[in-house]
């Protein structure tokens, strides 16, 4: 896909607090704030935002008019290309407390059961951002946990929340101190009364050194250490599992690492997900098992019992470039999963491989879905059967899993229009916060980016037909899903590749399954193409692939000669109601040929434009013979000089 290219104005070089508010209860308005950052403040004590160090500015930032709407209107939301996914709010690295030179990565999420405030927990180089955003439209930066004390800034850091505790990781720092297992009561977050503060650990699990990265199954209490190394309880970068329950003592359990699989034979994990199953392979159901992303395959593995797991299966795929993270869907019986370096090795578009893992034992790739972009796929999670997908270069890719043999890009929003290419610039993570309708988007050197799908994401097409008959068109079509349409467009292409609408159709509303719908009117004889758009509220759409339809009375539809009488070229086309081989050619009186216009095969409901070369042709009257397997045809050309 290709992307526009915008350009930052001279004045961006100042820090920049750019917080874009979207309110869907009145109309849109947005509002924006420049303030000039003043020197680095210390890693040991609370600092104002606005006393964080200034930022180089974000290459995508940009000032925006104040009355212009957040919504994604006709392809973006200010700079930002996108479908169905509007800009709510956007706070750039200075103004989540990063030092200059830092950058963002992880990112995850937190609702207080007792206050309900909401919080983004944003990974950061030096150490984990906390932003309120209780109100998405006013995102607050309340404070940083920083990082392990005598460990360097690194690219790598994850966390992940059990109950009232955040739990940190981090990898690259090095083989001196140990940054370990950091442990924060998120509770103190509460105490925030207007300017941040820089917070340190309340308990530290050191038994291992650097691990890359983290997960929970809040089930069990258990954390499950990925990609770890250095001194300790290393686990061949396996799992590494910890017993949270009580959350300031964790407590080692045990490793698993199947030596079968990863790049250095010791089992390496790059990431897992570990759940309590109630999928469809009855032999496990309560138990606990991990599928693990190990850089050649994906490990599935019994850890019920921490201190013998028992290795289930592997599966891998060809081609594959780095077997990197991926999850469950919500019935456990599908595995969606990303490789990290599929496209820099062979070149392609983004792939996601979908596992039906209904028999544990026997995984089995199900389908590689090939997007149409160019970008090296990251993070994903899956909420309500779909997958949001953070795709580096190419940001948020909203991918409808419900049905997993045939998968379907419904939205996007790209936090990186300048960045085209196959890079790891761009968007870290898309973490779909449970129970809103928000995305969190890291995006590595811009900032924190909240978004919100447009109310239609879910809405999906099961079947559409159309059928011509007497001059009379009918579609019908049939909806798998629909969620807030307000109405159907029936659109024509035409000529100059715009569309215009030949019918509207309400919509039922609301949220629904398997409703059908039905539209007539009249057409004229010729080809068309059409498409059904179904239209939200908020401007979000979805639309079938184009449709050609063929009206016509007889067997073919062949359209005279223009212009006629012709002087040098004319042109026509024609098209047949059922695929069959089709010569035509020019005749002068004597029923001499003079001419070859066409000779091959016309599919059914194809329209072939054709040119008559009569530049070389004498003036006079001309015959154009079409012969088909089921017709023959003859109209008149007249050549004047």
């Amino acid at each position: 896909m290709l992307k526009r290219k915008f350009y930052v104005k001279s004045w961006l070089k100042h820090a920049l607090r750019v917080t874009f508010v979207l309110s869907f209860l009145t109309t849109p308005s947005w509002a924006f704030q420049d303030e000039k950052g003043a020197a680095e403040g210390s890693q040991t004590s609370a600092q104002p935002a606005a006393q964080t160090a200034a930022q180089p500015a974000s290459r995508t930032a940009a000032k925006h008019d104040s009355q212009t709407s957040a919504l994604c209107r006709d392809g973006f939301a200010f700079q930002f290309p996108c479908k169905n996914v509007h800009l709510v709010s956007f706070l750039p690295l200075s103004e989540i407390g990063t030092p200059i030179g830092g950058g963002v990565n992880d990112a995850w999420g937190w609702e207080d059961p007792d206050t309900q405030k909401t919080y983004a927990l944003i990974g950061r180089k030096d150490g984990v951002a906390f932003v309120d955003v209780s109100v998405p439209e006013a995102p607050v930066y309340v404070g940083e946990l920083l990082r392990t004390l005598n460990t360097p800034p690194t690219t790598w850091r994850d966390v992940k929340v059990d109950g009232y505790y955040a739990f940190v990781v981090a990898d690259g720092t090095g083989s001196g101190d140990r940054h370990g297992m950091q442990v924060f009561d998120l509770r103190r977050l509460r105490s925030f009364s207007g300017s941040p503060t820089t917070y340190q650990a309340d308990a530290l699990y050191d038994d291992f050194t650097m691990a890359h990265n983290i997960a929970i199954n809040e089930e069990s209490h258990r954390a499950y250490i990925v990609g770890s190394r250095g001194a300790g309880q290393a686990c061949g970068g396996g799992l590494h599992i910890v017993d949270i329950s009580d959350p300031l003592l964790p407590t080692f359990l045990g490793c698993f690492a199947d030596p079968s699989t990863g790049r250095s034979g010791t089992g390496y994990s790059h990431d897992t997900q570990c759940v309590i199953y109630r999928g469809p392979d009855t032999t496990k159901t309560g138990r606990e098992i991990c599928v693990s992303s190990n850089e050649t395959a994906i490990s599935i593995a019994d850890v019920t019992n921490p201190s013998l797991p028992v290795i289930i299966s592997k599966a891998a795929y060809p081609n594959s470039g780095y077997v990197h993270q991926g999850w469950f869907t919500e019935d456990q019986r599908y595995f969606v999963q990303n490789d990290e370096l599929d496209e820099r090795a062979f070149g392609g578009t983004t792939s996601t491989m979908i596992w039906d893992l209904s028999v544990l034992r026997e995984p089995e790739l199900l389908k590689i879905f090939e997007s149409d972009i160019h970008s090296i796929d990251h993070n994903l999670y899956i909420r309500e059967g779909l997958a949001y997908q953070a795709n580096y270069s190419s940001g948020l890719r909203i991918l409808d899993v419900r049905t997993p043999s045939e998968p379907e890009i419904l939205a996007w929003f790209d936090t990186t229009p300048d960045i085209s290419t196959v890079t790891f610039d761009g968007t870290w993570t898309a973490y779909p916060y449970p129970g809103k309708n928000i995305v969190i988007l890291t995006s590595r050197n811009e900032g924190l980016f909240i978004v919100q799908p447009s109310n239609i994401v879910g809405t999906r097409f099961q079947s559409n037909s159309a059928e011509v008959l007497g001059g009379e068109i009918t579609f019908r079509w049939t909806m798998s899903s629909e969620k807030n349409v307000v109405r159907y467009d029936i659109e024509r292409l035409k000529s100059n590749n715009e569309y215009e609408v030949a019918a509207t159709v309400p919509a039922i509303g609301g949220l629904g399954d398997n409703r059908a719908y039905e539209s007539s009117f009249s057409l004229a004889e010729g080809v068309y193409h059409f498409r059904l758009v179904a239209y939200s509220g908020d401007e979000g759409t979805i639309s079938t692939k184009d449709q050609t339809v063929v009206s016509m009375s007889g067997g073919y539809l062949l359209e005279e000669p223009y212009p006629n009488p012709v002087t040098t070229t004319a042109r026509t086309s024609i098209a047949v109601r059922q695929s069959q081989n089709v010569q035509i050619n020019l005749y002068d009186l004597r029923g001499r040929r003079v001419l070859r216009v066409f000779e091959g095969h016309i599919s059914e409901g194809v329209q072939i434009q054709l040119q008559i070369d009569a530049t070389g042709l004498s003036g006079g009257v001309y015959f154009l013979r079409t012969v088909g397997e089921k017709f023959v045809t003859t109209s008149e050309l007249v050549v004047v000089r």
